[in-house]
């Protein structure tokens, strides 16, 4: 099992690879990667710079890209443009590594909870802070989930007919179509 963490990942997972697609967050989260993990980050001109990575990074690290597209979305200049999210970039970079299987934990998009439990902080939308974590609206979080979801079905597309498999979700999530809630038995 080779494990893929997005963006900040707690400190009890040590993830194989750490992939970074927010500069904001790297900034901010940047500095709490595992010594044991080794970095991919978006190449220089997608705004990850490299004298900002060595600001708080001393190991070596990889950059990712790639020029195909999923179909329909040739377009767009990078993978991250494409996406518009680490999570779905990591989807897609695991399927080109040669992921045989690709199981997601924590992708529980930024409307899982109601509204009021955001706003009175009984849940929270990332692991770092209470409440609606994401700086946005919670209209601006359906958007966003929306898109995802547009996203996660190429995604879906893709895999199955390149690679010959889908992408499973198992924890809990708004994108109930990926969802296999039968692995862990939960929700």
């Amino acid at each position: 099992m080779i494990i893929i963490g997005c963006n900040h990942v707690n400190n009890f997972i040590v993830p194989d690879y750490n992939i970074w697609g927010s500069v904001r967050r790297w900034k901010q989260y940047g500095h709490f990667v595992n010594k044991k993990s080794i970095l991919v980050v978006p190449p220089e001109y997608a705004t990850f710079s490299k004298k900002m990575i060595r600001k708080v990074w001393k190991g070596k690290y990889e950059t990712y890209d790639t020029e195909e597209r999923l179909p329909g979305l040739e377009s767009y200049k990078t993978i991250y443009d494409c996406f518009k999210n680490v999570g779905l970039v990591s989807i897609f970079w695991a399927y080109q590594a040669g992921a045989s299987k690709i199981s997601i934990v924590g992708m529980d998009g930024y409307t899982f909870y109601k509204k009021k439990d955001l706003k009175s902080k009984l849940h929270s939308q990332h692991c770092t802070g209470k409440g609606q974590t994401d700086g946005q609206t919670y209209g601006i979080g359906k958007k966003k989930d929306n898109y995802y979801r547009k996203r996660l079905k190429g995604l879906h597309k893709y895999g199955k007919e390149k690679y010959g498999f889908e992408f499973k979700i198992l924890t809990p999530t708004v994108f109930k179509k990926y969802y296999n809630s039968r692995i862990l038995d939960i929700g």
